[in-house]
């Protein structure tokens, strides 16, 4: 996950080295959201960083953006930082080549490239 309220340059490097170093198959990285009842959604709402954002959601039905809580990155930046993680495993020719005999039919193919797609079009 990317956006912790003191997410750094450097931390995003280490996530990004992490990844490089374990070559992980496959992953999913998310923008973080401070779910109601957790640590972190509790401290920020208790220092008035956040509204009650959950509450508005249960009492109207309606999808409410969540909050950006990271100081030092924009949603913008970091959803091109979210994009860029999850693509780090498709540009490596090993991982590629290693999963590709995993595909079972054209099927496979079709949607593994649409996923791969929805990456770079960030959405």
């Amino acid at each position: 996950m990317v956006g912790y309220p003191e997410e750094t340059e450097s931390s995003i490097k280490n996530t990004k080295d992490l990844i490089e170093r374990t070559h992980p198959g496959w992953f999913k990285c998310n923008i973080i959201t401070p779910y109601a009842g957790s640590e972190l959604y509790s401290s920020l709402l208790k220092r008035g960083e956040i509204k009650d954002f959950w509450k508005t959601i249960t009492e109207s039905c309606l999808p409410v953006e969540t909050p950006n809580i990271c100081a030092n990155f924009s949603k913008e930046e970091l959803r091109k930082i979210r994009r860029e993680i999850n693509l780090l495993p498709y540009l490596r020719k090993k991982t590629n080549l290693k999963n590709y005999h995993k595909m079972n039919s054209f099927d496979d193919t079709v949607s593994s490239l649409k996923w791969i797609y929805q990456i770079l079009m960030n959405r």
